[in-house]
C-alpha cells in the first residue's frame, strides 16, 4: 500500500539540493536582471542552466557532477564574456544587441517601435 522513504529517495533529495544551491548561485553571479531586460544570451544562459539542473536531479543514474561541470563552466564562459565586453565595446553589440530608444522627450518613436515588432 504504502511506500516508505528509501535511501534512493534521499539521494534524489541531497542531489536536488545541491542543484538548486549551484543554479541559485550561478544565476546571482550572472547578475541582477529583470526577465524584459535579458538580452537573448542572459536568457540562453538560463535556460541552459536549468537544463543542466534539471537533467541529473531527476535521473540518479546520471553521475552528480554532470550537472556541477556545465553550471560551472556556463560560469567561466560569462565572466570570459563580461571580461572581453570591457575590453572592446563592440563584441559587447554583437553578443547582446543595440538598445532602441521606443520614447524620446515624451514622443513614442513609431518607426523605432514599428522595427522593434512592438
Amino acid at each position: 500500500m504504502g511506500r516508505y522513504v528509501g535511501v534512493h529517495d534521499l539521494i534524489m533529495v541531497f542531489r536536488t539540493i545541491v542543484l538548486y544551491i549551484l543554479g541559485l548561485f550561478a544565476i546571482r553571479v550572472l547578475g541582477k536582471r529583470a526577465v524584459g531586460q535579458l538580452s537573448p544570451f542572459d536568457f540562453l544562459i538560463a535556460v541552459i542552466i536549468g537544463s543542466a539542473v534539471a537533467i541529473p536531479m531527476g535521473d540518479e543514474k546520471i553521475p552528480l557532477i554532470h550537472g556541477v561541470i556545465p553550471i560551472i563552466t556556463i560560469l567561466l564562459i560569462n565572466f570570459f564574456q563580461c571580461w572581453i565586453i570591457k575590453k572592446n565595446r563592440a563584441f559587447e553589440d554583437i553578443v547582446q544587441g543595440k538598445s532602441t530608444v521606443l520614447v524620446k522627450d515624451g514622443q513614442i518613436l513609431l518607426g523605432n517601435v514599428n522595427r522593434e515588432g512592438i
